[in-house]
């Protein structure tokens, strides 16, 4: 049986700055909740990125809060390093890439090891730092996902949002993944965000709540969200369809270490 929570924001505790990119910390989450594993979400987009940048043979991903600090650890790797990231949906002045998972192909990352900060995504996967176990969630990997939260006896659905608001996009990929183990097991135990998650989704997915939308249909959906209509605005449009498909991967990122947090 395992136990399900989800944080539709992580928390997060402020500097005098009132900046997290500045120097926040985050809250001791284990200290409130005994947590094995944390799921981090930011389906528009780091976590997708995430993904598709192991899945395309990266070296491996690390994280990091700020762009200087980003800019300091690449510096550090020379020409091994990928410097990647975004604020606002924008990609970083000088950096290699952005965040828009299509950039990430083969031929440009493979063996590389990408160096990420994001305005949202890499903030709510450092705030879990407490958290014994870490793992990546985007629609690509939902499958793989959803075995893993499976396999341990309690987990933890981590929303990062945008710009400390709640976000649908990422609500729903929680949903999705609780209403698929909700199928499975019928003996899982939610609170009620993870329950609010799963109305959402089913709301969406209509009565087959087993069947998974094809990546036209959730492409839509996330369109009507704050952070498709973003990504639009920007001429990103296309990075919503990439993001919907689901399953296209089977790659789990694990945290492999920490302080800045390292995914392989």
């Amino acid at each position: 049986m395992t136990a399900i929570t989800t944080l539709l924001l992580p928390s997060f505790v402020s500097t005098s700055s009132g900046h997290r990119d500045s120097g926040s910390r985050s809250v001791g989450f284990s200290e409130l909740n005994q947590c094995e594993l944390a799921v981090v979400i930011d389906v528009l987009r780091a976590t997708s990125v995430i993904v598709t940048a192991l899945n395309a043979d990266a070296r491996g991903v690390t994280t990091c809060r700020s762009i200087d600090e980003a800019r300091a650890l690449a510096d550090s790797l020379h020409t091994e390093a990928v410097l990647c990231g975004e604020r606002n949906c924008q990609k970083v002045e000088g950096f290699d890439l952005g965040n828009s998972p299509q950039e990430y192909s083969r031929d440009v990352i493979a063996g590389k090891q990408i160096i990420l900060t994001t305005t949202n995504g890499t903030q709510a996967i450092e705030a879990m730092n407490q958290v014994p176990e870490l793992v990546i969630a985007s629609f690509l990997n939902l499958s793989t996902v959803i075995k893993k939260i499976a396999s341990v006896r309690t987990a933890c659905i981590v929303c990062a949002g945008t710009n400390g608001k709640v976000t649908s996009e990422d609500v729903l990929l929680a949903g999705a993944m609780i209403s698929q183990l909700k199928t499975r097991d019928q003996s899982i135990v939610m609170d009620d965000a993870s329950n609010i998650s799963a109305l959402i989704w089913e709301s969406f997915q209509g009565e087959d709540v087993a069947s998974l939308p094809p990546p036209e249909q959730l492409a839509a959906r996330l369109r009507e969200t704050q952070g498709g209509q973003n990504l639009c605005h920007l001429g990103y449009e296309k990075d919503l369809l990439y993001c919907s498909q689901i399953d296209s991967c089977s790659i789990l990122p694990r945290r492999i270490g920490k302080s800045p947090t390292q995914f392989g």
